[in-house]
Order: structure tokens, then C-alpha cells, then sequence
């Protein structure tokens, strides 16, 4: 359900294309593309699902996370590499800086560890699970301490265009060919959830860290934050009247 994501890629480009008279075009795209896709599946995705339908329903839910979240960090990775104030036009650079990013080294352990079986010693696992449940609030507690709002109205038009393609545009594409494909209840809301969740909070921090536009990134991890309360239940409400998500 994620192809349709690289057909909105244009419009962005379009919006993002009014500042090509300076060096923020590319650090305003390297936020906007991971904007798109990347979200907080890995935090909302199972847990939803498991609030409707149990935990005996979220196998789905699961499967989707282990491949998204890998899957996203890779996407992101790669659109600030190209993008980021550091992108070079060098693709044997880029390619070099993906395969030596922190982020994707831990995601491709993590998921040979996974399919080898190894299991880690049990304090080492218990003291990365608790590190993993710190790292999102921390995000956010450093995310509301830097944020100015004094530049969201330089952003409103990318922020705008960028979370209506997300939080609307790719629903209504996708959703649709979820349902014709036969997907219903708590696989269909895992789809769902794909995409309507909010701008993963790390977008912020990895924009900084690339040097690309750290308050566009901002931005929109809180305004989908506060959008995707209503785009979401708007969203359930809707697929619950016409019978698709049974309770």
C-alpha cells in the first residue's frame, strides 16, 4: 500500500520548488518526502489495533511494523543524504553515507538478530528496552523546547501540502484498493494506520542531525500530531458506518 506514495512526490516538488532561488529548497524537500511516508507506525500501529480488536488480532498490525520501520528509516535516511545541507552530487557518496548511517546499521543487525534467533543477554535486553521506551518522550521534550513558532507561517504552504497528501490524499487512494484486494477489520485498520498516524518524532531529530530544515520537520510532526486526532477517528467512523471495520 506504499506505492502510492511515489506518485505524490511531484506535488512536493511543485511546493517545495518556490524557494529554488535558495539553498533551503533542498532542506525543505529532505523533510517533505519523509514527511509523506514516514510515521509513528511503530508506536500507534499495534496498539490501536489491539485496542479494537485484541491482542489476538494484531499479528498484522506486527508483521507490518517489522517491515515499515526498517523500511522507513531507510526511505529517510536516503532523502536526507539527498537532500540534507551535507547532500553531495556524488552517488557513490551517497550511497557510502546510507550504508554507514547508525540508523541503518541498528535496523539491519536488528533484523539479522531477528532472523538468526539471537536473543540478547537479559540485562543488555532489558536496559535497551527501557533506553527504546525514553527515546520518544525525549524527542518530544527536546522537540518542544526548540521549536519556534515564529516560523511555522514560512512553512505553512510545505507543511500544508505535504500533511494533506499524508493524513487525506493516500487514504483515499489507498484505502480503497485495500478494500478491493478483500482486506477487512483489524488487517484493513493496519493498513489504515500506515499511513494516518503522525510524522515519527525522530524525522525532527535526524533533520537536525543532516542539516536540513530542523523546523519544517518540527512542524510537521506536531501538526499531524494534532490532525491525525480528527483525520483518524473521521477515518475509522467512516469505514465503521460502511461495515468494513466490524467490532
Amino acid at each position: 500500500m506504499h506505492l502510492g506514495s511515489r506518485g505524490t512526490s511531484d506535488t512536493v516538488r511543485i511546493v517545495v520548488s518556490d524557494r529554488s532561488k535558495d539553498r533551503n529548497t533542498g532542506k525543505s524537500a529532505g523533510c517533505s518526502y519523509p514527511g509523506i511516508f514516514r510515521s509513528n507506525y511503530v508506536i500507534f500501529g499495534v496498539a490501536v489495533v489491539q485496542n479494537m480488536y485484541g491482542p489476538k488480532s494484531t499479528t498484522t498490525a506486527a508483521i507490518l511494523s517489522a517491515i515499515l520501520v526498517p523500511m522507513y528509516n531507510f526511505l529517510a535516511v536516503v532523502a536526507l543524504s539527498i537532500f540534507g545541507e551535507k547532500r553531495k552530487n556524488d552517488w557513490k557518496k551517497i550511497i557510502l553515507d546510507i550504508i554507514k548511517n547508525p540508523l541503518i546499521i541498528s535496523s539491519v543487525l536488528g533484523i539479522i538478530f531477528s532472523l538468526l534467533g539471537i536473543r540478547l543477554p537479559t540485562a543488555v535486553d532489558t536496559t535497551v528496552q527501557d533506553l527504546a521506551k525514553l527515546s520518544t518522550p525525549i524527542a518530544f521534550m527536546i522537540l518542544g523546547g526548540d521549536l519556534d513558532f515564529s516560523k511555522v507561517k514560512g512553512n505553512l504552504k510545505t507543511a500544508f501540502v505535504v500533511l494533506t497528501i499524508k493524513l487525506v490524499i493516500l487514504p483515499l487512494i489507498m484505502i480503497p484498493m485495500g478494500v478491493m484486494m478483500g482486506y477487512r477489520d483489524a488487517d484493513l485498520l493496519s493498513g489504515v494506520l500506515a499511513y494516518q498516524t503522525p510524522v515519527a518524532v525522530s524525522s525532527y531529530i535526524m533533520a537536525q542531525q543532516a542539516g536540513a530544515d530542523g523546523q519544517l520537520a518540527g512542524q510537521l510532526v506536531v501538526f499531524s500530531s494534532v490532525l491525525s486526532i480528527f483525520t483518524l477517528f473521521v477515518t475509522i467512523f467512516i469505514l465503521r458506518t460502511m461495515g468494513l471495520l466490524a467490532v
